[in-house]
């Protein structure tokens, strides 16, 4: 388990290792990212691993975006139906068969 203070590029780091996970978080200032790290340390040596753990948020993918996108403005009134309609058929014929060729 090791939490380091280092400065890099002017501004102030802490580098965790902690059982193969490696985390970088930059903190502001030097008194700061000590106490952070003598925290982090604490958290650690409790068993909290929460920092060094994979954040969990989903991304969504820019089909899953732009389809949340449609729904919400053509539920709030901002695209009329027939507006809605073209840039939902738009996308699936263009945009969404091109970006799943490319990957």
């Amino acid at each position: 388990m090791g939490v380091v203070v280092r400065e890099r590029g002017g501004a102030w780091w802490l580098f965790i290792n902690h059982k193969g996970r490696r985390k970088a978080k930059k903190v502001g200032d030097k008194k700061g990212a000590e106490l952070a790290a003598v925290q982090i340390r604490a958290r650690l040596s409790l068993g909290d691993t929460g920092i060094v753990e994979h954040d969990a948020k989903k991304v969504m993918t820019v089909q899953e975006a732009a389809e949340a996108w449609l729904a919400t403005y053509g539920e709030l009134g901002q695209l009329r139906k027939s507006t809605r309609a073209l840039y939902s058929r738009n996308l699936k014929a263009y945009v969404f068969l091109v970006w799943a060729r490319s990957r």
